[in-house]
């Protein structure tokens, strides 16, 4: 992940996809702080998640137990994002409440 982290910071133009992708990669490895550090950040640059953006930070909270937030990220999708869930945003939702 250090690699892909060092790689992310030298790209010139970072877009919502390249953010992603490396959330997707700190998810996927169980590092939730990280993963939800990242996903802050996006959000204080202006940048817009997608539907997949929040799978993969519904994910990581979920793992970590942070059901709280969670819960708020989901609520945000929604009403600030303007982001219908979808069958895998309502998985996650599952998950983080079992």
């Amino acid at each position: 992940m250090e690699d892909s982290y060092q790689l992310f910071v030298e790209m010139n133009t970072r877009d919502e996809v390249s953010w992603t992708a490396l959330l997707t990669g700190y998810a996927q490895f169980g590092k939730a702080n990280e993963t939800i550090d990242l996903f802050e950040r996006l959000l204080a640059i202006g940048l817009k998640p997608d539907g997949v953006t929040f799978i993969r930070v519904l994910s990581a909270c979920s793992r970590a137990g942070l059901v709280e937030k969670g819960l708020q990220y989901f609520e945000s999708m929604i009403k600030e994002h303007g982001i219908i869930p979808i069958h895998d945003h309502y998985t996650c939702i599952i998950d983080l409440l079992c």
